[in-house]
């Protein structure tokens, strides 16, 4: 009897143990698993930068994170799911940042401790030099309030390192698990008191490219286990008193619970391979008939958690892959084959669109105005809002202003005829800023108008880039009654004019400060003889360094138009002749006599010999009388005709213009002199004096203008065919 009263003894103690060391071991070998099945699920931990920026605190995915985590430790009974990440502040100090992923409110972030990096890779030396000295306020190293009312710790810091680090503050409420886990890599488990709250901590290291990324923290209440424990204990204690009243039924009894047990220890170890089908068959209602049915329903839970996971992660793919096509599309619908543009003669061409998100609500536009493509159209707008929506918006809106541009080609009216369009229909109050310019390629006259745009920047006859001067108007699509003013610029052969959207000047860094207009202008300035594309690179980079990997917050879109100038018109206008003397006449023979006067004045005031003048006289005598007998009709009264004359001791060039009827003399046959009189046409004898006593003719109808002009080189040798 008494053996068997020890045997029962033996049985029940090793049956609590047992039962105590599965509670404990099993609780844990959750925490490993769970552990990896997040970090395998969000890889996002691993990349800290990426992390930051897409899952930063309130954002949709962190909020989706926090949403999944906090339905995992509901199935697992975990009251704290947190994230530790260790951020490098400066080339000799860390900040532990704390995370929570699945508390109720609204989420947390902290920043607990700043410590050279050098104490949290030696967790010995740390916990052997540190010593109580109550309540201070902790300072960073340049003496700013940083903690108040902790209970902290002051560490002792070596004496090869007081040199380099003063007032090395460590607030006590870190656990050493977190210390080892991340200076070994590997998963650290760690009990600890809260208060009146116990918790089993398991650290689980992110490694990523060999270092550690940040460690995840899985807090599980300790008290349940105890209380599981403490069962176990009462169950032992029952299994001790039946023993002493009846040997045989502690042997039955202890039968029935180790059993269960068994089967517990088995279904769980199925349903922790991921078994999540498996059911565990336990009669009764105890504590292991309740442990059993609450492992039931987490593998329940967990089956349908991972089933409608599996769905969403299909959706959420999907979706992205239409969001991928959707920022294709939309780029593809902005001009990107600059060559039809950039390699025009009189102008270069540049412009770039980058969305914030995988579509965006900025656009460009620019296309010719009229069949010649001497008139060019730029637009440059950003809708309100961002992603989808304003993508959906800025199609419509880029469609009716180069529709209504093809159409009134005025940029004032256009703007007027988009707002009304949008106002009529636009439930959702949204808006586009825009700033729509025609440009004459022939010669550099501007027109243009804006709708609430940013102003641009201009750099005129080589100088600085300043603001073009604009009136700032109302966005199409806020209020239906706006108006817009047309205005214009006239620009030069090398002026530069850069358009961009607000994504340029507000474009912040990790401080919160923006680019700005003054950092705009000091960049566009610095790289203004660069070419478009260039110069819009460069600028781009000067955003990016500025903004020192602080994630782009909103589209950034910009055109750079180079006005290289009419070069046809320049070589012309070269070619013309300076005329320093200039007589109107009218058109009549009358006139004749004051014509030759005025010729004979000057060709005496520059000595030029007595032959020429008379052979010259001839000439123009031929002409005028030509224009005053023929180029206005009988009943047109008040024709005119200028006389212009540029003479040196080089070259003498004389050009007639009148408003007659156009006849060109170049065109008109030359008589053949070698025939007899009667055999000969009547007329072409003038214009044939003219072409043979000169060395050139030239004749052109400008508008509704004659232009003659004959040169005569006054230091060439006489042709004696000619009569010189």
């Amino acid at each position: 009897m008494a053996l068997s009263m020890v045997s029962s003894l033996s049985v029940g103690i090793t049956i609590y143990i047992q039962y105590r060391n599965f509670i404990f071991s099993d609780a844990t070998n959750d925490l490993r698993k769970l552990g990896s099945f997040i970090e395998q699920q969000y890889p996002v931990l691993a990349d800290v930068e990426k992390f930051e920026s897409e899952y930063s605190l309130n954002t949709d995915n962190y909020l989706a994170m926090v949403q999944e985590i906090k339905e995992l430790s509901g199935v697992f009974n975990l009251p704290y799911i947190y994230y530790n990440i260790l951020k490098t502040e400066h080339n000799y100090r860390d900040t532990l940042e704390i995370i929570y992923l699945n508390i109720d409110d609204t989420p947390r972030k902290r920043s607990v401790l700043t410590l050279p990096t050098a104490f949290y890779q030696n967790s010995v030396l740390l916990r052997q030099n540190i010593r109580m000295q109550g309540h201070h306020s902790v300072t960073n190293y340049s003496g700013q309030l940083r903690y108040t009312n902790f209970m902290i710790r002051k560490l002792l810091v070596p004496y090869h390192l007081r040199n380099q680090i003063f007032n090395v503050l460590w607030v006590d409420m870190i656990p050493k698990g977190l210390y080892i886990a991340y200076g070994t890599e590997k998963i650290q488990i760690n009990q600890y008191k809260i208060g009146e709250r116990s918790f089993v901590t398991l650290f689980h290291p992110v490694v990523n490219k060999g270092r550690v990324a940040g460690v995840l923290a899985l807090d599980y209440n300790l008290s349940y286990i105890k209380g599981l424990q403490n069962k176990a204990f009462a169950v032992l204690a029952l299994a001790f008193l039946i023993a002493l009243i009846m040997i045989v039924f502690s042997l039955i009894l202890s039968g029935r619970i180790t059993k269960p047990i068994e089967n517990l220890t088995e279904k769980v170890k199925k349903i922790g391979g991921g078994d999540f089908g498996t059911k565990i068959n336990i009669q009764g209602s105890d504590e292991i008939a309740e442990l059993g049915n609450a492992f039931n329903k987490m593998g329940s839970d967990l089956k349908a958690y991972m089933e409608n996971l599996e769905k969403v992660t299909t959706e959420k793919e999907s979706i992205n892959k239409e969001l991928g096509l959707a920022s294709e599309i939309q780029h593809n619908m902005l001009p990107r084959i600059f060559p039809v543009f950039s390699s025009h003669p009189m102008m270069n061409l540049y412009a770039e669109m980058e969305s914030a998100k995988e579509v965006g609500g900025d656009f460009y536009d620019f296309f010719y105005l009229n069949p010649a493509e001497t008139k060019i159209v730029f637009v440059i707008a950003d809708v309100s809002g961002k992603g989808v929506p304003a993508a959906l918006f800025m199609v419509i809106a880029k469609i009716l202003i180069k529709q209504q541009m093809l159409v009134y080609g005025d940029p004032a009216i256009v703007l007027d005829k988009v707002n009304k369009i949008l106002c009529a229909d636009n439930p959702e109050c949204m808006f586009v800023t825009a700033f729509v310019c025609v440009l004459d390629l022939q010669n550099g006259e501007m027109t243009y108008s804006n709708g609430g745009h940013i102003p641009p920047i201009l750099a005129e006859h080589n100088n600085s880039f300043n603001f073009l001067k604009i009136k700032k108007g109302i966005a199409p699509g806020m209020i239906e009654w706006s108006k817009y003013t047309l205005c214009s610029v006239k620009l030069n052969a090398g002026d530069k004019l850069y358009l961009y959207t607000d994504g340029v000047n507000e474009a912040m860094n990790p401080k919160g400060e923006q680019y700005g207009y003054e950092r705009l202008i000091m960049a566009a300035n610095t790289y203004r003889d660069l070419e478009p594309k260039e110069f819009d690179e460069a600028i781009r980079r000067d955003i990016v360094n500025f903004c020192g990997g602080e994630a782009q917050s909103d589209d950034i879109t910009s055109v750079v138009i180079e006005y290289l100038g009419n070069k046809e018109k320049k070589q012309t206008e070269e070619k013309t002749p300076h005329f320093g003397k200039e007589l109107t006449l009218p058109a009549s023979t009358n006139e004749l006599q004051k014509l030759l006067n005025w010729i004979s004045g000057i060709f005496h005031a520059e000595s030029i010999g007595l032959e020429i003048i008379n052979k010259m006289a001839v000439v123009i005598e031929e002409i005028f009388i030509n224009i005053a007998n023929y180029a206005y009709p009988a009943d047109k009264t008040g024709g005119t005709v200028i006389v212009r004359v540029s003479l040196s001791k080089e070259e003498f060039i004389a050009q007639f213009e009148d408003e007659g009827l156009a006849f060109n003399p170049l065109e008109h046959s030359i008589p053949d002199v070698a025939l007899h009189l009667e055999k000969r046409e009547i007329g072409g004898l003038g214009v044939f004096l003219v072409r043979k006593w000169t060395d050139k003719v030239e004749y052109t109808r400008c508008g509704e203008k004659n232009i003659l002009t004959i040169y005569k080189n006054l230091k060439k040798t006489p042709d004696p065919s000619s009569g010189f």
